[in-house]
């Protein structure tokens, strides 16, 4: 096992906290947005950009910025989708809790017995893994791409961000529900929450509405070259802002799942830093202002960041197609709801296993 410090994290400033924009009528925070936004794009680059903004849990306002392809010029629309890469981590954990309010899975119970054969390289710690592991990130699984699927760790021992969890958790699903993984996606979580523009999976009528990845040169790369033949559960989803500030919604004020079930969702499963947690498939920041809940996405070419705050019923989604998106998603959020503003990248990226 390798474990990856970075000691610098360890004497970096506190969070910049604001004050929630609870009392800011909408209308001001929207027309504010649609000046800054344009003016923090040209700064960093980022050809296009797609935001939806939540208040009093509802969608209150959607809208794209730039454009799709920096080379065809085609605008950015609030019903453009953009990948958005590890925001599908807390998607897939809340429809494996639905499994569990079914009584299909269990929290606590090892994922191999859900298996008819084993999908972990053997070892002493390969049967011990739970759903609450995987979802908290405390596996012992790696976060590599290559598909390693050796334990590092004791499961439950230690936090280490894991991708690898998430294929391992896919497995389970499709083996439990016994439907492609997309399929019970779409069952599950995309169609009772109206997500009618979001899914793992390749689909043709998408295309159209596809933004393009830019890498931090500024090439373009046409979507649909970077769609994996399989459906990937740890980072692959495609959506809009709106389809995810829906998802959202639904943390906040829970109507298809047990509110129980994303009490303990939302709830410290696994204190990573000082200022950073883990709950059951997503981030967690307290803070004076309140607790937010987050996710970022963060493939090449595309960017994005979700924070929604359960108690005060706000929240923003916002996406890039650029690279350089990650420079600017953090002011762009602290703008739309205030609240305590931080680098979540940091925090967690310092403890990787590889």
């Amino acid at each position: 096992m390798l474990l990856v410090m970075i000691s610098s994290c360890a004497v970096k400033p506190a969070p910049i906290e604001m004050p929630l924009k609870l009392e800011v009528p909408v209308a001001e925070v929207i027309s504010d947005l649609q000046r800054y936004i344009p003016i923090k794009m040209r700064e960093s680059g980022v050809p296009g950009l797609s935001i939806a903004l939540i208040r009093d849990g509802k969608l209150v306002w959607a809208q794209g910025f730039g454009v799709t392809n920096v080379l065809i010029g085609e605008p950015v629309t609030e019903t453009t989708i953009f990948e958005a890469a590890s925001i599908g981590k807390p998607i897939t954990a809340y429809a494996a809790l639905k499994l569990g309010d079914a009584g299909a899975v269990a929290l606590d119970q090892p994922l191999q017995s859900y298996l008819r054969r084993p999908y972990l390289r053997p070892s002493q710690w390969a049967s011990q893994i739970t759903l609450r592991q995987v979802l908290s990130h405390t596996s012992g699984l790696s976060n590599s791409v290559f598909g390693n699927t050796r334990i590092h760790f004791q499961p439950g021992s230690q936090f280490s961000y894991s991708g690898v969890g998430f294929e391992y958790l896919q497995k389970v699903i499709e083996q439990v529900t016994e439907m492609e993984f997309d399929n019970y996606m779409q069952q599950a979580v995309f169609k009772p929450l109206a997500m009618a523009s979001s899914s793992y999976e390749y689909k043709p009528e998408f295309e159209s509405r596809a933004a393009c990845r830019h890498f931090n040169l500024g090439v373009a790369i046409p979507e649909p070259w970077f769609w994996e033949p399989t459906p990937d559960a740890k980072n692959l989803v495609r959506s809009t802002p709106s389809d995810i500030a829906r998802f959202m919604i639904e943390l906040i004020q829970p109507q298809h799942i047990s509110s129980a079930t994303i009490d303990e969702m939302t709830s410290e499963q696994v204190r990573v830093t000082e200022h950073v947690r883990w709950g059951l498939g997503i981030g967690l920041q307290p803070s004076s202002q309140g607790e937010a809940f987050w996710q970022w996405g963060d493939d090449p070419g595309f960017e994005s960041l979700m924070v929604g705050y359960r108690a005060q019923r706000i929240g923003v989604v916002i996406m890039t197609n650029s690279s350089k998106g990650q420079q600017i998603l953090r002011e762009i959020a602290a703008r739309a709801i205030g609240g305590s503003h931080y680098s979540y990248w940091d925090d967690v990226n310092m403890i990787l296993v590889f």
